[in-house]
């Protein structure tokens, strides 16, 4: 329930102590009646608005979703799901996340800045960027869509993030085969250690951050099919989990995954 707080003329100080109460708005003589119904109407609006994060419907469509969403107000970005902490790096709950163009490079063409600026100043409700590389590893790029939604708050976009489709395959994908290949000679290792080809280019997108769902977009294949190679790396690394055998490859046959 919002509470206001009735004030016979403006003291500076009252206000400030009304602001420490938790007062939501203040009604100062003199009034109009329209005027303290619309303030009334703005502060149940907000709350509503507020209540929407707590609701079932927004945890499935943005916390549970496997695509990488985040919500952002000017350049700034508010809220992101797991999906989209994995590509940033850092923990949903963190206490400061980073700015948009802190986390993907917006600087090329020059048409993705401007339309960036035209969505933050409120010329444009929607912008759709292309290809945009990630900051921290420019070897991925992006399809990253800003849309202004009115349930958030004054402001305040959606975003969606999705890997580029049009990968078919990937050039950058360090050779790890032929590390392994060295490796296994030197060790006496099995040869089935080594990994094939897709094998490969799954456990470099594993050890992006990349969830299931999108590195089947990536590769183009099936995601159980991913789960079947996953199935493997493990299996040829002797782990436990993918995580652990990203940590195999990377300490234990010095791989680097950048």
């Amino acid at each position: 329930m919002p509470f206001f707080l009735y004030l016979p003329n403006y003291q500076k100080e009252d206000v400030l102590i009304g602001l420490e109460m938790g007062v939501d708005n203040f009604i100062i003589f003199p009034f109009d009646e329209t005027t303290v119904i619309n303030k009334i109407q703005h502060q149940i609006d907000k709350a509503e608005k507020l209540k929407f994060f707590d609701t079932p419907g927004f945890h499935q469509s943005f916390e549970k979703s496997p695509v990488a969403k985040f919500i952002t107000q000017n350049e700034q970005i508010l809220k992101i799901n797991s999906a989209f902490s994995r590509l940033v790096r850092k923990p949903v709950d963190v206490e400061q996340l980073p700015k948009i163009e802190d986390v993907f490079d917006i600087s090329y063409p020059e048409t993705n800045e401007m339309n960036f600026r035209k969505c933050m100043n409120g010329l444009k409700d929607q912008c759709l960027f292309q290809a945009l590389p990630l900051k921290h590893n420019p070897v991925l790029k992006f399809d990253v869509h800003l849309v202004y939604t009115e349930y958030l708050g004054e402001d305040k976009f959606m975003g969606e993030v999705m890997p580029v489709q049009r990968i078919s395959r990937i050039d950058n994908t360090p050779d790890l085969s032929g590390e392994l290949k060295r490796d296994a000679t030197e060790t006496g290792e099995k040869e089935a250690v080594w990994l094939t080809p897709r094998e490969k280019e799954v456990l470099y997108w594993s050890a992006q951050g990349v969830p299931i769902k999108q590195i089947a977009n990536i590769l183009h294949i099936s995601e159980r099919t991913v789960e079947k190679h996953r199935a493997n790396i493990m299996s040829k690394t002797d782990s436990n989990s993918i995580i652990e055998a990203i940590y195999a490859m990377q300490h234990k046959k010095g791989v680097n995954f950048n």
